[in-house]
């Protein structure tokens, strides 16, 4: 119950946004509804009339009347369908781009925590749910509200005893609806939960199939999937055993009602107590009432389902990003790129030792510093906090003597190019994949520029449709040098005044890293540089480099400098030697 009070803002804040159409939807409701228990009136008539006698006019009349109601009643329901389910499909849009936009905002924390199934499970099956709650559920609710208020009334006008009797059920009708819809409740949650984990467990499988498949693991992957496939199967079940209930339940009501009618409406006939006509009319209400009450169970599962579904969503809504941009950002566009760290230190967790321990440095705009130490020092943390992708308390680092966290968010990226370690590419065209990196010009000249530093020509020539070749998703049809060239032509594109080359050349040969350093110079002595890379030959041409161990800052100097001290860095170069030394034996 606390959980579904925690959801009614976010329920009414989308039921509002389509206010227009609830109101002329649930209008269209109640005159439909309206107009579908006037008919058991005039049959009523007319069968008085028949019993009285009648001339063949009159009850073509009657006859034209019935039509008459039955038929306006049908195009009331038409637009009743064309308003709220219209409603629910528009609110369905505006929930998911929320969700999306949402996604947008929240940082890497998240993400790292979340998978992505999980998400992607409640953007679509979770959604879907939250649209027929808004939907079917809504508009079969509004219909069965006014048939049964508006029948009710008129079998009360009609023979107050037989209403009487017919009230007799709604004690366990109410009970009935109330017990089975909290376990419809709880049991959808659990299976939503699993059909992420489902949805989670099958997208690593799919964006992983070559892993799988070089291991020879897909016979153990199609087992782990059988096990949760069948455990959402049960959950299914399980929920299918509260749900099938309501169905027999209300049919047992239902039926029981019409016998008990039957039999005390039969001896008032009998007994001359009402007319046979005000009988027949009392039985066409309760078979007027028959489908909303089945419908009761469907629709009371729908409303469970979304609700549930809607929780789920909410709990993404719920997680507000940790890293925001400033109410009143520093005043400027475009960064110089003189940089300070100072007495940083920072921790994933709160309970985890330190990654960075008070690192202190300066960088001026248009130098290039390098950074190197063992896998897991700290370095690509380092750049990471740069970029304010994890907070940072206040006064740790600057850019151009202003704040990094007092910086616009939108302006501290833009002015930075990034190439990561995991050189992630979307599944577009080259073209389109460099463009991404590009906050102004965006001719082809530019991107072929950007794609000649990177170079990346000769293979863009080798592809039949050059720049236009799709790549799959996360660029799966090129070869791992080829995604980082990309990554690289796609971070130098707009030009940026920071530039970050986080093991940017991993993945290519020796030969190709000298060509794209020689293809680099000009932009890496208009913007500040920082390169890290395990490879001496790499870093050694840079204006300063520093050296990271277990996350503390523990040398800095230039290559000639570093060397000469016979320290950490001076035994990574010697040790690389060796083994290029070994590997040309």
């Amino acid at each position: 119950m606390a959980e579904k009070a925690r959801i009614k803002p976010l329920f009414i804040k989308y039921f509002k946004s389509q206010s227009r159409n609830w109101g002329l939807g649930f209008a269209a409701t109640g005159i439909s509804s309206g107009f579908a228990v006037i008919s058991p009136l005039i049959l009523r008539r007319a069968i008085d009339d028949l019993q009285g006698g009648t001339t063949p006019s009159n009850l073509l009349v009657n006859a034209l009347l019935i039509v008459g109601v039955i038929g306006i009643s049908g195009i009331f329901r038409f637009f009743m369908r064309q308003t709220i389910i219209v409603a629910s499909r528009k609110i369905e849009y505006e929930m998911r781009s929320d969700l999306f936009a949402h996604l947008e905002t929240l940082d890497r924390s998240f993400y790292e925590k979340t998978p992505t199934g999980d998400i992607m499970s409640r953007a679509t099956n979770d959604l879907e749910a939250v649209r027929e709650m808004y939907g079917p559920a809504m508009m079969h609710s509004a219909s069965t509200l006014f048939t049964i208020t508006l029948a009710f009334a008129l079998m009360y006008y009609v023979d107050p005893v037989l209403t009487g009797y017919s009230l007799i059920p709604l004690p366990l009708l109410t009970a009935t609806v109330i017990l089975l819809g909290r376990q419809v409740y709880k049991r959808y949650a659990i299976i939503q939960e699993h059909y992420g984990k489902l949805s989670a467990y099958v997208q690593e499988n799919l964006s992983g199939i070559r892993v799988v498949s070089s291991f020879v693991q897909e016979q153990n992957q199609i087992e782990g999937f059988e096990v949760l496939n069948r455990q959402y199967i049960r959950k299914n079940m399980d929920m299918v055993k509260i749900w099938g209930m309501f169905f027999p339940v209300l049919s047992m009501l239902g039926g029981g009602l019409m016998v008990m009618v039957l039999l005390v409406g039969g001896k008032r006939v009998i007994g001359g107590e009402i007319t046979l006509g005000t009988f027949v009319a009392f039985m066409a209400y309760l078979l007027i009432l028959v489908w909303p009450m089945i419908a009761l169970g469907w629709v009371i599962g729908l409303f469970q389902r979304g609700m549930a579904s809607m929780a789920r969503i909410k709990r993404i809504f719920d997680r507000e990003p940790i890293i925001r941009s400033p109410e009143k950002p520093a005043d400027f566009a475009q960064i110089a790129g003189d940089i300070e760290f100072k007495n940083v230190s920072f921790a994933y967790n709160q309970d985890s030792e330190p990654v960075l321990k008070d690192i202190s440095f300066k960088v001026k705009a248009g130098q290039t510093i390098a950074i190197v130490g063992a896998t897991g020092c700290g370095k690509s943390t380092l750049i990471s906090l740069l970029m304010r992708l994890y907070p940072i308390p206040d006064g740790h680092i600057f850019i151009d003597n202003i704040d990094v966290n007092k910086i616009a968010l939108k302006t501290l990226r833009a002015n930075i190019g990034c190439v990561p370690q995991d050189s992630f590419l979307f599944s577009e065209s080259i073209s389109n994949n460099i463009i991404f990196g590009a906050s102004n010009d965006k001719s082809d000249g530019n991107v072929q520029r950007a794609a000649t530093v990177a170079d990346l020509v000769k293979d863009i020539d080798a592809f039949p449709a050059k720049m236009e070749t799709i790549i799959g998703e996360k660029g799966i049809t090129l070869s791992g040098g080829q995604k980082q060239r990309t990554s690289i032509a796609r971070a130098i594109i707009g030009k940026p005044p920071i530039l970050i080359l986080d093991d940017a050349f991993s993945s290519v040969d020796t030969h190709t890293e000298e060509q794209i350093l020689r293809n680099l110079q000009d932009i890496m002595g208009k913007s500040t540089v920082f390169l890290i890379s395990h490879r001496i030959s790499t870093i050694k041409n840079a204006d300063f480099i520093i050296v990271f161990d277990d996350g503390r800052l523990v040398e800095m100097g230039d290559h000639y400098t570093l060397l000469s001290k016979g320290g950490v860095y001076a035994g990574i170069h010697n040790r690389q030697l060796l083994v290029e030394e070994l590997e040309t034996f």
